[in-house]
């Protein structure tokens, strides 16, 4: 093969393997996406089959069943969050889901979408953002609400943790009170 020749064979099969591997990561890409539908639609399911009691006779309990489908309480109660928030009371399509990434980083921002319009909104930074991100502006969402204490009447109370017996350390009616930390030397 002379030199010209095979710098034209090397840009074909580069060529080649470019097209056939974009069409596996493609292919890869609807395969997760796919993944990600189905575990929509078990969420749905799972919603069904326990709020009718589908797995009775065959299964005593919901639990029974999860067991026999290899789903752990926790996912599948996550799952059906999903479902009864984001389908069932919000009105939001599969489709709209899938554009976060993953069932998992929906469950994520479960706390933050109390309204429609705030899940929408929690959604939309959910598919611009990494998970780990995500986490972090939920968390300081969180804080953010956290109430503060405004009550100016209250007790400081220690309680045994063998006997659960209560014994007052403060009480803001009393007229030489004076807040102070309190902590425990023991």
């Amino acid at each position: 093969m002379c030199f010209g020749n095979e710098i034209i064979y090397n840009v074909i099969m580069k060529k080649e393997v470019a097209e056939k591997n974009f069409k596996f990561v493609q292919d890869t890409i609807n395969f997760v996406k796919s993944i990600e539908l189905n575990f929509l639609v078990l969420a749905e399911r799972l919603h069904k089959i326990q709020t009718e009691e589908m797995y009775l006779p065959n299964y005593d309990t919901f639990t029974d069943f999860l067991k026999e489908i290899n789903i752990n309480n926790s996912v599948a109660s996550r799952l059906i969050k999903i479902h009864t928030t984001f389908v069932e009371n919000y009105g939001i399509k599969h489709q709209e889901l899938l554009e976060v990434g993953g069932w998992s980083k929906i469950a994520e921002i479960l706390p933050v979408a109390t309204t429609k319009k705030k899940a929408e909104l929690w959604l939309t930074y959910a598919s611009v953002n990494p998970q780990s991100v995500l986490r972090q502006m939920i968390k300081e969402k969180i804080l953010k609400k956290k109430p503060t204490l405004t009550c100016n009447d209250f007790y400081i109370i220690k309680i045994c943790r063998d006997s659960g017996s209560k014994y007052v350390l403060a009480d803001t009616r009393d007229k030489n009170y004076q807040y102070e930390k309190w902590h425990d030397s023991s």
